[in-house]
């Protein structure tokens, strides 16, 4: 496979926009808790986990010069609005972040500005769908593709703030916040599973392309298929764990990696599930 770059950038990017409207989220909600947390700091892990993003995104153009002319056709190309709306996204969350950081603003005027990053990122997530949804490549123009990017974005963004939380001394006192990330992720592996199952189905039923992109997966990728499956159940049952013994940070860090391992595979089977009409 050789768009690995790119399964880099999509994560990476879906990641960074869970985590930041998490993070907001988290403020509106509780101003005191924020300060507590230090929420202003987490969103530098959110800007180097775009940095990672936009890096392998680079290495996919070739040159970071290659970007500049991606952007010459936002009228009719979704290429250019991905890229424009990634560097949107990514240098408001920057700018953001330094405000924040040097108090620069009321607080009043910055929850205003963050619901507008908050926006803007999401338009990122449709952007991004919308591009691999060719209408010659049935595995790709589904429903499919922009619920599974938005559904990676609500388990990972939040289950990587819950595992930088862990780290933190007051950890027990942050009940209110770790089960809110908690809970979305459950719903976000839950409804993966289930839009996973229903995208192979639909695979089975289509035309002779999609046909042919279900026999690629079971033939040469069967073993990736059962592992994402199993991941995915793998993470549920460590998210429904009962007990303090969920805020340990080395069971955290154990589900995080699984969770993140079953989104990588789960990407790597949508990129090689391509096959066009009359091949």
């Amino acid at each position: 496979m050789h768009e690995w770059p790119l399964l880099i950038f999509t994560l990476s990017m879906q990641t960074a926009v869970g985590a930041f409207c998490f993070i907001e989220w988290m403020r509106f909600k509780d101003r005191e808790a924020a300060l507590a947390m230090d929420f202003n700091r987490r969103l530098l892990g959110v800007v180097g986990v775009m940095a990672v993003g936009m890096a392998a995104s680079f290495l996919h153009l070739g040159t970071p010069g290659h970007a500049f002319y991606a952007l010459s056709n936002l009228k009719s190309s979704w290429m250019s609005r991905e890229i424009f709306m990634a560097s949107l996204f990514m240098g408001s969350v920057f700018i953001y972040t330094l405000i924040r950081l040097k108090g620069l603003v009321l607080p009043r005027l910055l929850t205003a500005k963050a619901a507008g990053i908050g926006l803007i990122g999401l338009a990122l997530i449709y952007t991004m769908a919308r591009l691999y949804m060719f209408s010659t490549v049935p595995a790709w123009k589904s429903w499919h593709t922009v619920a599974s990017f938005f559904l990676t974005a609500l388990t990972l963004g939040p289950l990587a703030v819950w595992l930088t939380l862990s780290m933190h001394r007051d950890v027990l006192s942050m009940n209110r916040q770790m089960n809110l990330a908690r809970s979305l992720a459950v719903v976000g592996l839950g409804l993966g599973l289930v839009v996973s199952a229903l995208w192979l189905m639909g695979l089975s039923q289509g035309n002779r392309a999609a046909q042919q992109s279900l026999a690629l997966l079971k033939s040469d990728y069967l073993y990736a298929v059962i592992g994402a499956f199993v991941l995915k159940t793998a993470a549920l049952g460590l998210l429904l764990i009962k007990g303090k013994s969920r805020y340990r940070p080395c069971l955290l860090w154990v589900l995080f990696v699984i969770t993140l391992a079953a989104e990588v595979l789960a990407r790597v089977l949508f990129y090689v599930s391509y096959v066009q009409l009359g091949m």
